[in-house]
């Protein structure tokens, strides 16, 4: 265990991310079966000011519920890899390997606003070195701070737990089980929280492009009304990267004493 080198840590770490972009491709070659598919509906509102209701004639976008599933696949396995990482960074800081019960209790921190951050995330990642925890704190895994992460977080919170991800505001999809199209539409409620993405592909999109520029980790943007694809591209090479930089803080305790000249620790 005291010779279990970094590489071999990233390599663990790396395969839920290799996962994660074998969904992304599921993902697009689902979603591309769809990307022409319009129908028009006629649906029902109540006015607010009158309370009566109106019918009116919609438009809508149609795909399959398999595809927010591949997609919900995609945002599972980028989160497990964060919190992957973050058990490697405690064996790596312990040099010991963690049990079971101890290891229940480790996972990367991400909350919701940065008082929460720093009251919580010591017992997420306790046994980590500090320079490894410094790491983190730097990249801001709250709301606010790193919009990419607090929102992979939240998507993959509601994926798992609630409901499929939410392209709204309105979207005919079909399935098994279901004669014709359901039609989801997205919650209006008051104070109800709006959808995160708007839409699969965005039209101002060019879907066949792959090239995505790196921004620094802290300032990724998550704009309301992102195209899902988009979003999912972009969390795929943000958590790539990210994992990455943290090589440094999986080395073996002892080896800054071992080897001459290593570089200092990514900045």
């Amino acid at each position: 265990m005291r010779d279990f080198s970094a590489e071999a840590r990233l390599v663990l770490v790396r395969v839920k991310i290799k996962r994660a972009e074998k969904h992304l491709q599921d993902f697009e070659a689902q979603a591309e079966a769809f990307r022409d598919a319009y129908t028009h509906v006629v649906g029902t509102e109540t006015d607010v000011k009158t309370l009566q209701a109106q019918q009116y004639f919609a438009k809508l976008p149609i795909s399959g519920f398999g595809v927010l599933a591949a997609a919900g696949d995609v945002v599972q396995n980028l989160r497990s890899a964060l919190d992957h990482l973050a058990f490697q960074l405690v064996e790596a800081g312990q040099c010991r390997r963690i049990g079971e019960r101890a290891g229940k209790r480790i996972g990367f921190p991400i909350f919701d606003t940065a008082k929460e951050y720093k009251a919580r995330r010591t017992r997420k990642i306790k046994g980590a070195r500090k320079a490894a925890i410094k790491a983190i704190d730097e990249l801001k895994p709250y709301k606010g701070g790193n919009p990419l992460l607090w929102s992979l977080n939240r998507v993959n919170i509601i994926d798992k737990h609630r409901y499929l991800i939410e392209v709204g505001p309105d979207y005919l999809f079909e399935g098994e089980g279901f004669s014709g199209h359901f039609w989801r539409k997205a919650i209006r409620w008051r104070n109800a929280a709006r959808p995160l993405f708007k839409g699969i592909f965005g039209p101002e999109m060019n879907q066949t492009a792959q090239v995505i520029v790196r921004k620094p980790l802290t300032k990724s943007q998550i704009r309301e009304g992102q195209p899902l694809l988009e979003f999912l591209r972009e969390a795929v090479k943000t958590v790539d990267d990210l994992v990455g930089r943290f090589e440094y803080h999986l080395r073996p305790r002892g080896w800054d004493a071992k080897v001459r000249n290593f570089p200092s620790p990514p900045t």
